[in-house]
């Protein structure tokens, strides 16, 4: 995945990044590509997130994030089957899809 991403948004993105995806997770931040300051660095998103927030972070930046590996659990097929688990219980898929677990 490629993400053009403002600096001052950086470490937010980094941190969902991590939460989402884990932080043994492999990316990239590449910053300045084609000008005289470029910077990629490259780590897991924990170290990614460390030095994001360690770093005065400026300029253009791109984020590439690694696939997931081969033995990661299909999380989408978890959220399909928690879904279709709360229609079954009467919950509308709006709010199923929502994670709102109880009818309105």
């Amino acid at each position: 995945m490629v993400f053009f991403e403002a600096p001052h948004r950086l470490e937010v993105m980094l941190r969902s990044l991590h939460q989402v995806f884990g932080p043994e997770r492999r990316g990239c931040v590449a910053r300045e590509l084609t000008k005289l300051h470029e910077e990629v660095v490259r780590g897991s998103l924990q170290e990614l997130l460390d030095w994001a927030e360690a770093a005065e972070i400026r300029g253009e930046i791109a984020v590439v994030v690694g696939g997931a590996p081969a033995d990661a659990p299909a999380r989408a097929e978890d959220h399909v089957a928690a879904v279709s688990e709360l229609m079954s219980r009467g919950i509308r898929l709006k709010d199923a899809v929502a994670g709102r677990p109880s009818a309105e």
